[in-house]
């Protein structure tokens, strides 16, 4: 039975998100991860918030991806049920400050803390 449930056991995340991740904790910067793995950003990006909407809130580096600076400028300005949250309702000030992957992340970890 182990070989037949093995056989069809996937990771949660996507080898190539988990290729990204693991250069993350390494300490590599996005832009860096982007380069050497010849995608976009954004590809990068997309495979880091997989991985925090797949992986436990323990098997994420939230705190190098989102310091607690960030999620105290997050925390100060938006409120209600996460679902309701939109990039576009942000003050100007932090929107420029923080990108939408920056706000999707925060999203996501509060997700985790409230589960």
């Amino acid at each position: 039975l182990h070989s037949l449930v093995a056989a069809l056991w996937q990771p949660p995340v996507a080898h190539s998100a988990q290729v990204t991740l693991a250069a993350v904790q390494t300490g590599q910067t996005l832009t860096q991860i982007a380069a050497t793995r010849h995608v976009k950003l954004s590809t990068v990006r997309e495979h880091l918030l997989e991985a925090a909407i797949m992986l436990s809130l323990t098997d994420f580096p939230y705190a190098q991806l989102l310091p607690a600076t960030t999620r105290q400028d997050f925390q100060t300005v938006v409120s209600g049920p996460i679902d309701e949250w939109q990039y576009g309702d942000l003050p100007e000030t932090v929107q420029n400050q923080y990108d939408f992957f920056d706000f999707r992340l925060f999203a996501i970890w509060c997700g985790k803390q409230e589960a």
